[in-house]
């Protein structure tokens, strides 16, 4: 029956050649090339797609070896699989929500095990790379070195500050210094939420000067002073327990 409905939408051959992609394990991408059906991205366009998508909101990512309408379902189940957000799934490109926790190398071997591979510029492997070490750095639990500077970490990484610096802002329409802010004072937040730890001591771990320092950045940010904040999930939850009376 499986084999009728396929024949009846690919044909003959391109029903053989998914249903032994099926059963003995031949990549999608390999049996595609031998359906009847067969869809492709320009060449000359696909290098180019990772150029193409100027919203900050969204990352692309370019993939070869996309050839027909199977290779998108695959594309969107390995997607949720990994924890992505897939806005759109074509031939040649996948669009996603940007996420710091974004691994490459990850995508890379779960898509190759179907015959795909990731085509991804330098700017995004930039832009990727140094939000992936800002979540390393301003974790709560990094070792901070004495006189230690982002840029210096970032300059024997990934390469040149100054040009990991220009592509995030290409990339996502704020500055990288503001970025890492917005990071730490996240992690600040949920610092002072779920860890219950003093402010001296969310400040170390965060690599804030002082105090002071994290209170202005703070209220910066959030237009709150972190006690204010704290104080506001203690009388969330001491409403929460009267209601409960």
């Amino acid at each position: 029956m499986l084999f009728l409905w396929l024949q009846n939408y690919l044909g003959y051959r391109g029903a053989f050649y998914t249903i032994a992609g099926i059963f003995f394990k031949i990549p999608v991408a390999e049996s595609c090339k031998k359906t009847t059906i067969i869809y492709k991205a320009p060449s000359a366009a696909l290098s180019h797609l990772c150029a193409m998508n100027t919203d900050p909101h969204v990352s692309t990512i370019a993939i070869k070896g996309m050839l027909c309408n199977r290779c998108i379902d695959v594309i969107k189940d390995e997607l949720q699989t990994l924890g992505y957000k897939a806005i759109d799934v074509s031939l040649g490109e996948a669009l996603i929500e940007p996420t710091a926790t974004f691994d490459n190398s990850l995508l890379e071997r779960r898509l190759g095990v179907h015959g795909f591979s990731v085509l991804i510029n330098r700017k995004v492997k930039l832009v990727t790379g140094v939000k992936n070490l800002v979540a390393e750095v301003y974790s709560g639990n990094f070792d901070f070195p004495d006189k230690f500077r982002f840029a210096q970490l970032v300059a024997s990484r990934l390469g040149s500050y100054e040009l990991v610096s220009d592509a995030f802002i290409a990339a996502e329409n704020k500055s990288l210094e503001k970025y890492i802010i917005e990071f730490r004072i996240s992690k600040a937040k949920e610092l002072l939420l779920y860890a219950q730890h003093s402010l001296t001591e969310i400040g170390y771990r965060l690599n804030f000067s002082s105090v002071a320092h994290l209170s202005s950045q703070f209220k910066q940010v959030t237009g709150l002073t972190p006690s204010f904040f704290k104080n506001l999930k203690k009388d969330k939850e001491r409403l929460q327990h009267y209601n409960t009376k």
